[in-house]
């Protein structure tokens, strides 16, 4: 058999012109943000997440009327002594929408796909065991969400050990 690799490679593809309203973020700026969101809210942000930091972040930029993000992060650093402004920032670069069975397909994937899947691995041998992480939930309806998803497609949970944090 035959396997033909790819060469390892370090560098990042060519990033995509900045979304129309929006200013260019340079490496150095988004690499601040990136230290600064956190350290205030503990979200580590990938380099995929570049377009997303300048999008959300240039609202907050034309409200002080800044020409850059170096401009908002001095301002963040300098003239924020309350951090009235930081949560601004975080809650710009956060999702802050909760509700019961937010994001439907995903819970119709597990329904449909994932749960069938692990019901035919418990046939086989594989021990009933199912572990969720509702990340990101403030007032726990996801959490609530995937327990009636699992609890609607598998009737009976005795045999099962099953934990959603």
């Amino acid at each position: 058999m035959y396997v033909r690799t790819l060469p390892v490679t370090r560098e990042h593809p060519p990033m995509p012109a900045p979304l129309p309203g929006t200013m260019h973020i340079t490496d150095k700026e988004f690499q601040a943000f990136r230290k600064l969101i956190f350290h205030e809210a503990g979200i580590s942000l990938s380099d995929a997440k570049r377009a997303l930091v300048a999008s959300r972040l240039a609202r907050r930029l034309r409200h002080f009327g800044f020409t850059s993000y170096t401009q908002y992060y001095n301002h963040l650093m300098d003239q924020d002594p309350d951090g009235h402004e930081r949560v601004q920032m975080v809650n710009c670069l956060t999702t802050n929408k909760t509700n019961f069975f937010r994001e439907s397909h995903h819970f119709t994937f597990l329904r449909e796909h994932v749960l069938p899947w692990l019901q035919e691995q418990v046939r086989q041998g594989t021990p009933a065991r199912m572990r969720f992480w509702s990340a990101g939930c403030s007032t726990g309806e996801e959490p609530y969400s995937l327990a009636m998803t699992v609890r609607e497609a598998l009737p009976s949970l005795a045999n099962w050990d099953l934990r959603i944090l």
